[in-house]
């Protein structure tokens, strides 16, 4: 007995985003059915070296419902992509980015230093959720980028302990409505005094503190542009497992802390995390 062709596909699927163990032996079945296997593991990409020396692939354990390379054959399958702080980008991996034309979530951790002309690709993705540490974003194409108009959900990160460049107005991102400030320790006032100016869409605004509090909350709860934006301070959380399948994004947990204040009643627009 057949299956019709979208039943089988629906079966592959199932058995693989429920049963990551099957994935190798359903790749032996049949050219189609490898296929489907393959565009299901490297949805989501994940290269880190924090474990091997970086200069070779890693190879998929069983049971990982994604990749940890990134080709010239699988790059057409990828929709989310993260490219950690500890990875070393060979310059087939660079080439290959130019291949992923369905990417819609990145992060950029890698040192820009290193990797100064990666802008130029990621501004040629469609991104709509973006995680990039600030020296690259402040580089990033500004003008007749696809992305521009796309992305609702950015997180900015800044590394060191030292005070962040002055951030740029992100009035060229008219569909942004969530932004994250993922600063560390430093007071970043005017950052977050640029967010509230300059988007006009901004529907959420977290501030991520290594303490996990802010003495400035109130001050600026109280200000006239921030009167419909829910702003959430939040510990510095481990980013990684947001960018692996099955993982709570930072933006899933702001909602959910979002929920639970709203639950409550307190009418208070500007939430401390640390406090739930």
């Amino acid at each position: 007995m057949e299956f019709p062709y979208e039943l089988e596909y629906e079966i592959v699927q199932f058995a693989v985003r429920n049963h990551p163990t099957t994935a190798p032996a359903l790749q032996l079945v049949a050219h189609r059915v490898k296929q489907w296997v393959d565009s299901i593991l490297h949805e989501y990409v994940v290269l880190d070296d924090c474990k091997n020396e970086g200069t070779t692939a890693q190879v998929r354990k069983l049971g990982q419902v994604y990749a940890s390379t990134l080709t010239a054959e699988t790059a057409k399958y990828t929709s989310s992509l993260c490219l950690t702080y500890h990875h070393k980008l060979r310059d087939e991996e660079l080439s290959n980015m130019a291949l992923c034309k369905r990417v819609y979530r990145l992060a950029c951790w890698v040192e820009q230093s290193r990797y100064p002309t990666i802008t130029s690709t990621i501004a040629q993705m469609p991104l709509q959720m973006l995680s990039i540490e600030l020296t690259h974003f402040m580089t990033l194409p500004k003008t007749s980028a696809f992305w521009l108009s796309r992305l609702t959900h950015l997180e900015l990160i800044f590394w060191t302990h030292e005070e962040p460049p002055k951030l740029e107005p992100l009035d060229f991102l008219p569909s942004v409505t969530h932004v994250c400030l993922n600063w560390g320790s430093p007071d970043f006032p005017t950052s977050v005094e640029t967010v509230l100016e300059t988007c006009s869409t901004l529907k959420t605004l977290i501030i991520t503190r290594m303490s996990g509090t802010w003495d400035r909350l109130q001050e600026f709860q109280s200000r006239r542009d921030a009167e419909h934006v829910d702003i959430i301070v939040m510990s510095t959380l481990k980013g990684l497992q947001d960018w692996k399948p099955g993982g709570q994004s930072i933006w899933e947990h702001a909602e959910e802390v979002i929920a639970a204040k709203n639950r409550s009643a307190t009418g208070q627009k500007v939430i401390d995390a640390t406090a739930c």
